[in-house]
């Protein structure tokens, strides 16, 4: 629905001076939203079905220890059961603040490197007939930023998971799942809000700011499409 909107928009741009912002819009966005919110109430039921189908219920409180796990056998205050529970809890909560901190110098990795992509793009004129190519080309080399620094954070983002030592299987998941989904995003979407929200060569002296933001939204327009046709190339 998306994809057949946006070259809707891309039709209709021309014969209007609205430019992308097509009548009809506001009524796109809100389908989309209730699509996306159905869909999530849709899961979360069937989640539960297949946990009281499953019989996972109680799954938290009943789960072993992962095999992999190295900890010291204690008592249970609790049932007076032998459990096996972290050695230091100190130093679990160290070794996930050591992986939080290597997430940040990786997104810190980013925004240097998409600094200095769009320093080379902006050393370059817009009047110059290859201006449109340079910045096409801009984001050619920053969709392949994006595919091999996933990669490589994926990578890291497991063996870090491996090394915190976590006791249970879910919290192995939890903790991975918000790793990746912090780095993956933010690497994913960083130039498009640099182009939309920051970038100061949309905010120029002697221009309307109708006029400035529609520069601005042909750029981040520009910039999708690029990062989108590269990553179905690369994947």
């Amino acid at each position: 629905l998306g994809a057949i909107w946006f070259i809707i928009q891309i039709i209709v741009e021309g014969t209007t001076s609205n430019g992308i912002a097509t009548p009809g819009s506001t009524i796109i966005v809100l389908i989309s939203i209730m699509w996306s919110t159905m869909m999530i109430e849709n899961w979360y039921r069937r989640e539960w079905k297949l946990r009281f189908k499953w019989g996972m219920m109680r799954y938290k409180q009943t789960e072993i220890p992962r095999p992999t796990f190295s900890g010291k056998i204690v008592v249970s205050k609790e049932n007076g059961e032998i459990v096996e529970v972290y050695k230091s809890w100190a130093q679990y909560c160290c070794k996930i603040t050591c992986s939080m901190s290597t997430m940040l110098l990786c997104v810190a990795m980013v925004v240097a490197v998409v600094a200095g992509l769009f320093i080379l793009k902006g050393g370059m004129r817009e009047d110059d007939p290859n201006y449109q190519y340079m910045t096409i080309g801009i984001g050619m080399l920053n969709s392949i930023q994006i595919f091999i620094m996933n990669k490589i954070y994926t990578f890291l983002a497991y063996r870090l998971n491996e090394w915190e030592g976590h006791r249970l299987q879910q919290e192995y998941y939890n903790n991975l799942v918000v790793k990746r989904i912090i780095f993956i995003v933010f690497n994913s979407f960083y130039s498009l809000l640099y182009i939309a929200f920051i970038d100061p060569r949309y905010d120029r002296d002697g221009f309307s700011k109708e006029d400035n933001d529609k520069l601005r939204l042909e750029a981040v327009r520009t910039q999708l499409v690029t990062l989108f046709i590269m990553a179905i190339i690369l994947q």
